[in-house]
């Protein structure tokens, strides 16, 4: 080009402008959207905060009241949300300024636009809804969507009279978060237990997923606290009843007669959830009556249910609490242990067995690294808490005689 000579035009020379063009293109079109990905603001990814929902206008057909049923329900649905099985909503004012911005005085605004909308507030999901009068009847749906990948992961739908508006809109909160679970079970809840949440509360999820969010990190005194708050609002909530049940025995041993009288009253329900669920639901109940008659049903379970890491953990708790009795040694109850984790890796009270059982089975490496894996999953006091008592524990196996003769006053420091 310096000499006043064009260069000559080969194959390569043609991708290479091809490639060249394109990428202006792309950066083009990056411009022109603000700078920002399709979903939204890139740091809104890396931000430390729950993940956000951005629950937007809805589309209101047949109503004359569409304030009430349009933007209204972004702060009536975003309230009855926020919080919920650890997600927060964003602000609705944060919502809709971001919509005027986008959207501003489109009447039917397609789903990019929508979609660009919400993720210009920095959630990661986004819930569109639509509300249809028929008559004296009201139809309210929702879809959501993850934004990171512009993907539907669900819908909910409910149909009442218009003379009861908030009964409806408690209700579309019930299924919206359904819905919102279904597409994130590995962030909360397995597909097992969305199946079975059947309350009709919706404090009574609140607190339940609440106390999910507790048993997950081994907290096991803030989990009994939500959810037996679930069952102030629900008293036939079979889920709540059966964690509530676990929860004591993990608390105060499978002896414990709290733990005890709750698997027995969860028994009672356990006609309202699935085949699988009546199946785990009995298997934990017989750890406290010594039902030697579940294990062949437990063990058919997690046959039939590999990817069910609760059907693969209560096989282990039938195999160890059950003993000898069940024809099992510590190696399967184990491997049953080490299949639940590599299912779910970041349930804390799966590695307390598994730490237990590496231990016994003097395999101390495993042991050490299963310790540090759960000390990263709890927090700060319960992980100290618990090498403290794993060091008794490790030395009362291992110990010399030295070790021994100082064993009483290290166990009498212990909690009971």
């Amino acid at each position: 080009l310096k000499s006043g000579r064009l260069p000559h035009l080969t194959w390569a020379r043609a991708i290479l402008g091809g490639v060249a063009a394109l990428s202006l293109l792309f950066a083009g079109a990056y411009l022109f959207w603000g700078g920002e990905s399709f979903i939204g603001p890139s740091e809104a990814a890396a931000s430390d905060a729950p993940e956000g929902i951005a629950i937007l206008p809805f589309k209101v057909t047949g109503l004359e009241d569409d304030a009430f049923w349009g933007e209204g329900m972004v702060d009536l649905l975003a309230t009855n949300l926020d919080g919920m099985g650890g997600y927060r909503t964003i602000d609705a004012r944060t919502v809709l300024a971001r919509w005027e911005e986008t959207v501003g005085a489109t009447a039917a605004p397609d789903l990019r636009q929508q979609l660009t909308a919400a993720g210009r507030t920095g959630a990661r999901h986004a819930v569109i809804g639509s509300v249809v009068g028929v008559g004296p009847e009201l139809r309210l749906a929702t879809e959501v969507y993850d934004l990171t990948s512009g993907r539907e992961i669900g819908r909910a739908q409910v149909e009442g009279p218009e003379d009861d508006p908030m009964a409806l809109i408690d209700q579309l909160s019930l299924e919206t978060m359904r819905a919102l679970l279904s597409g994130e079970e590995a962030n909360l809840a397995t597909s097992r237990n969305l199946a079975n949440l059947t309350t009709a509360s919706l404090p009574a999820l609140r607190a339940y997923l609440e106390g999910e969010r507790f048993y997950r990190r081994a907290a096991f005194p803030q989990a009994v606290d939500a959810y037996e708050r679930a069952l102030e609002e629900d008293s036939t909530f079979a889920l709540a009843i059966f964690r509530l049940s676990d929860t004591y025995g993990w608390l105060e041993a499978v002896s414990s007669e709290t733990a005890a009288g709750l698997g027995a009253r969860s028994m009672r329900y356990r006609d309202r959830l699935s085949a699988r669920n009546a199946v785990i639901l009995t298997a934990g109940n017989a750890l406290y009556t010594g039902d030697m008659s579940v294990v062949p049903q437990i063990e058919a379970a997690a046959r039939k249910y590999p990817d069910d890491p609760e059907a693969q953990f209560m096989l282990a708790e039938v195999y160890i609490h059950l003993g000898a009795g069940t024809g099992a040694t510590v190696e399967d109850g184990y491997e049953a242990v080490l299949r639940a984790i590599r299912l779910d890796p970041r349930f804390a009270p799966y590695y307390i067995h598994a730490i237990d059982a590496s231990l016994m089975l003097g395999d101390l490496e495993a042991y050490r690294r299963h310790l540090d894996t759960y000390a990263t999953l709890v927090d700060e006091d319960v992980a100290q808490q618990e090498r403290t008592e794993y060091a008794v524990f490790h030395d009362l196996l291992y110990g010399g005689d030295d070790v021994m003769a100082s064993m009483p006053d290290r166990l009498d420091a212990l909690d009971d």
